[in-house]
């Protein structure tokens, strides 16, 4: 079945994302023939690349707000896990302009020796949300969502938890679960 080229650069886009630009074990072979492929079709990556780094531009209130997050950062398990907490206000304030998660997790994940990084999303209900990424040679992003009953694969995952638990009760979960899982 022939696909439109509009369809093969939203193909390309997702494969990029979900790969993290071709870096992780996610890539296979396989994927560098699709890819070329689709470029011999007339999809045009630095296009699309361009595109990506156009719509990841932020206001200045959202780049001065992600150093505060990197400020509250907090490091576990040796600089191996990293955990980021986002409490309601901020999701009002700051998700309609750059969503918090994604603003600063690849961040994370660029700190000599983590391996994991979550963002935990604390909601005035009660809920607690988490996107967890990690880096190669720690794919157990998967596992630690399905410990909460969420679900992903190996190098991106996340959970919902609605049960209760203070949002202290699910961070000392992650790191234990996080300690066990990477042991």
């Amino acid at each position: 079945m022939e696909m439109s080229i509009t369809a093969q650069e939203f193909l390309m886009t997702a494969i990029l994302g979900d790969t993290q630009g071709l870096s992780n074990s996610l890539t296979m072979a396989s994927t560098y023939r699709v890819l070329a492929d689709m470029t011999d079709a007339g999809v045009d990556r630095p296009t699309l690349e361009e595109a990506r780094r156009q719509a990841s531009k932020m206001p200045e209130v959202i780049f001065r707000y992600k150093a505060e997050l990197i400020k509250r950062s907090e490091f576990y398990i040796d600089n191996k896990l990293a955990i980021v907490t986002i409490p309601q206000n901020e999701i009002n304030d700051f998700s309609p302009l750059y969503n918090p998660a994604p603003l600063i997790q690849n961040d994370l994940l660029q700190t000599a020796g983590v391996g994991i990084s979550i963002v935990l999303k604390s909601y005035d209900d009660g809920h607690i949300t988490a996107a967890i990424r990690g880096n190669p040679g720690n794919a157990i992003c998967d596992k630690l969502a399905d410990h909460f009953g969420g679900g992903g694969h190996k190098l991106a995952a996340g959970f919902k938890v609605q049960d209760g638990r203070s949002l202290q009760e699910i961070k000392t979960e992650c790191i234990d679960t996080t300690t066990q899982l990477l042991g």
